[in-house]
């Protein structure tokens, strides 16, 4: 067990939500708010929330490495049939790619993402259909020790 409690499941998805925050803060309009689970309703779109996570977890001496291989968010917009908000979403992911590029920490100090996976999906709340741009990192690495 380590010294102290792991924070490592918290630490990345708080290190999600503040680099998608900052995103939305620096792109007016791109992304109105961020949650840190999915939301019970469907609020102003787009938005975005991190999804399930999961992990693989590997022990050698004196060290536990866990590799988050599910951690995501889904980026949530209405649906249309209007190619100039499509284009808007794609534009979106556009920059959200861009943005996390630039932070393979996703700003912190700890871990590091090498490989992202960006994919459509269905995300339908009640009675309505959205459309989701899923963002999954499959191998967010943390070392801890262990004693």
């Amino acid at each position: 067990m380590p010294t102290t409690p792991s924070t490592a499941r918290r630490d990345f998805k708080d290190k999600v939500v503040t680099v998608l925050t900052a995103f939305g803060a620096a792109n007016p309009g791109y992304l109105h708010r961020v949650f840190r689970a999915r939301p019970s309703s469907s609020p102003d779109v787009p938005y975005a929330y991190i999804d399930l996570i999961s992990e693989d977890i590997r022990h050698d001496s004196g060290t536990r490495t866990r590799t988050f291989s599910g951690l995501a968010f889904v980026v949530v917009d209405r649906i249309t049939d209007n190619a100039e908000k499509a284009l808007t979403l794609d534009v979106t992911v556009d920059a959200l790619v861009d943005w996390l590029t630039d932070r393979p920490q996703l700003g912190g100090t700890v871990g590091i993402w090498s490989r992202l996976t960006v994919s459509d999906e269905d995300a339908p709340f009640g009675d309505y259909d959205y459309v989701g741009v899923r963002f999954a990192f499959p191998d967010l690495d943390i070392m801890e020790g262990r004693e």
